[in-house]
């Protein structure tokens, strides 16, 4: 992986403006620097070590940028924004990932084996401020299915708070599968597909599945 970084100090050393880039790197590297964060505590930083141990595959790459300036003795208060991407051949590893393809296990309304739903990708285009990370449009995308998700991160209680719709990929280049979907399509389905929504504590957030009614 390849790693950028720039810093520049305000005045009296109270602003710091920085660029951070990391690119094509093992998710490891970047669980490496945001355990060394100075606005997370122990336990955090534990969690994220622990959570990379657990969920490590070769074929994961990522990609991080942030672009942010605050004051230097408040890490928690800077304004910015940045991109995550990572992939790789499943992200159901992930804990959080996991237990969002456990919740489209449940729903019954897609003619396709709940198995199918696994995912390769995450994109976070991202904001920071007001003491929180928000996005209005985290893709997490798979062969089948594509979640769009929107909310926030705060970053004081660490509670997030994100909401999903739910899409079947169009233009699928399995004849079998593309026929079921665009028979399903017909229904129509996409408005019965519901809600996930992810809320709570960062480290083990609620995930429910919510129908359209």
């Amino acid at each position: 992986g390849r790693l950028e970084f720039e810093a520049k100090n305000g005045p009296n050393d109270d602003i710091l403006d920085f660029n951070f880039t990391l690119n094509n790197a093992k998710p490891t590297a970047l669980a490496v620097a945001l355990s060394n964060f100075s606005g997370l505590d122990s336990s955090d930083r534990d969690f994220i070590k622990q959570t990379k141990e657990d969920s490590e595959d070769s074929s994961e790459r990522i990609d991080f940028s942030i672009q942010a300036k605050g004051p230097s003795d408040k890490p928690l208060g800077f304004n910015g924004s940045g991109n995550i991407a990572l992939s790789g051949k499943t992200l159901r590893q992930i804990p959080l990932l996991g237990g969002i393809a456990k919740v489209l296990k449940t729903i019954r309304l897609i003619p396709i084996p709940p198995d199918s739903f696994s995912f390769n990708k995450l994109e976070i285009p991202f904001q920071l401020g007001n003491e929180k990370m928000s996005s209005d449009k985290i893709l997490l995308t798979g062969p089948l299915a594509k979640l769009e998700f929107k909310g926030h991160l705060n970053l004081i209680t660490r509670e997030v708070d994100f909401t999903s719709s739910i899409k079947l990929i169009d233009n699928l280049k399995i004849p079998l599968l593309s026929h079921i979907l665009d028979n399903a399509a017909r229904i129509p389905l996409a408005p019965k597909l519901g809600l996930i929504t992810i809320s709570g504590n960062w480290k083990d957030p609620e995930i429910e599945y919510k129908l359209f009614k």
